[in-house]
């Protein structure tokens, strides 16, 4: 095996028990009273991110069926954290995206993450964040560019 195949390994690897921590931190995070259930807040990040969108587009980025992201989103019209809307050019085409309620939560969940975040970067010296800062934009850049073409 190549070192880049090991590196490859151990990156993915690693990423993966992050996107874990950040998965656990989201779950815990939720206040046990709270309006909205750890499936309805994946589906907040993703239209707080991303955008305004089709249904098809958010079930097939969470990869679950669009009639679960149908459910799922509509408990969160029902809640008032989101809202649907028909395209003027096309009426067929509804696009879905967040209230302001929604985009408060999606805030909110955005600064938990920047404590978690924080609380990982303190323990690393300025020349090192730096560093790693450099490089995951890299990394970034190069999987937006890798992933644009699987898409096509």
């Amino acid at each position: 095996m190549s070192n880049l195949e090991i590196d490859s390994r151990e990156l993915t690897e690693l990423m993966q028990q992050l996107v874990n921590q950040f998965h656990f931190l989201e779950s815990e995070s939720i206040p046990p009273d709270s309006e909205f259930n750890f499936r309805e807040l994946r589906v907040i990040l993703l239209l707080g991110y991303k955008g305004p969108s089709k249904m098809s587009d958010i079930a097939d980025k969470l990869g679950i069926a669009v009639s679960t992201a149908t459910g799922i989103f509509d408990r969160l019209v029902d809640k008032g954290l989101a809202a649907r809307e028909r395209s003027e050019e096309d009426r067929r085409i509804v696009r879905v995206d967040l209230t302001e309620r929604g985009r408060a939560i999606y805030q909110w969940d955005n600064d938990e993450h920047a404590k978690f975040v924080k609380q990982i970067l303190s323990r690393l010296g300025r020349t090192d964040r730096v560093l790693f800062l450099g490089l995951m934009k890299k990394i970034m850049v190069n999987a937006d560019e890798v992933s644009s073409k699987i898409e096509k």
